[in-house]
């Protein structure tokens, strides 16, 4: 899994792919263990990604 992790003196802040067109994104408190996040979200990813898919959007016919 690909993911991105913001730093901010506040929160950290995780963005993980979670589905065709889908993120999934945690804010947590800045104290809280990177390693188990990640891996907390890994997990629901894999139970619930499907779900996540966000299919592509088209402009209706007439336009």
């Amino acid at each position: 899994m690909q993911q991105m992790i913001i730093e901010h003196p506040a929160c950290l802040v995780f963005v993980m792919a979670a589905g065709a067109g889908s993120l999934l994104t945690v804010a947590t408190d800045p104290q809280a263990d990177p390693g188990r996040v990640g891996h907390e979200m890994t997990e629901l990813i894999q139970r619930v990604g499907e779900h996540l898919t966000t299919p592509a959007r088209t402009l209706p016919e007439d336009q």
